[in-house]
């Protein structure tokens, strides 16, 4: 327990004595009133000094939290090939931005990319054309997809070397969509989709061989 100032110590022993007094004499039931009213200023001062105290130690926490996690995703990032993008992936979401542990940001970057595949998906599905190649390149992404989602699990199960693989199965079904489409002389609608999308499978490589250690 804090030891009490010296100057409130003094104000309660003047206090009790005046109590003590003060049906004596009205003097001292003044006495008393006077001190009385002292000391709660006293108290107030020491409260109101110790909350801006409380206060300025919680922003200064919470500061130092905000510059971790920052800093997290940062290190994070400068293992990847695509920094800007991991960097703006991850700090658009609000679980990653929070995250005081790597493997958080692994499901994010994992789950970006999964919503992404399933984003171009719609964009196929959407196609007036129904060649051969874009049935074929539709179903590269439904399997990519599917191999998100067993990445996911096995990113839960701390199965890394797994996510590894089902992650780079992925980025090589997006590849096949683009040279099937390529090979059958049709523009690809979803180009710029499909390179983020292998960026993104690029960044989760990345933060998983980081956290697997490697």
């Amino acid at each position: 327990m804090a030891a009490m100032h010296p100057s409130l110590g003094l104000l309660l022993i003047m206090l009790q004595l005046a109590y003590e007094n003060h049906t004596k004499s009205p003097r001292s039931h003044r006495r008393c009133q006077l001190l009385r009213t002292c000391l709660t200023g006293q108290f107030a001062t020491i409260h109101q000094k110790s909350s801006r105290r409380l206060a300025g130690l919680h922003l200064k926490t919470f500061q130092c939290l905000r510059a971790q996690k920052a800093d997290l995703i940062i290190s994070a990032c400068d293992r990847t090939l695509y920094k800007d993008l991991c960097t703006k992936t991850l700090q658009s979401d609000s679980e990653s931005r929070g995250a005081t542990d790597i493997g958080v940001l692994a499901k994010v970057a994992l789950q970006q990319t999964s919503s992404l595949a399933k984003q171009i998906q719609g964009q196929l599905s959407k196609q007036k054309d129904k060649s051969a190649a874009f049935k074929d390149c539709n179903e590269n992404y439904q399997d990519a997809s599917e191999r998100l989602q067993d990445s996911l699990t096995s990113l839960k199960s701390k199965k890394y070397s797994d996510v590894l693989t089902w992650v780079s199965a992925a980025m090589s079904d997006s590849d096949s969509c683009e040279n099937g489409l390529k090979e059958m002389g049709k523009a690809s609608p979803i180009l710029s989709l499909s390179a983020t999308f292998s960026q993104l499978c690029s960044i989760v490589l990345a933060i998983t061989n980081k956290l697997a250690g490697h």
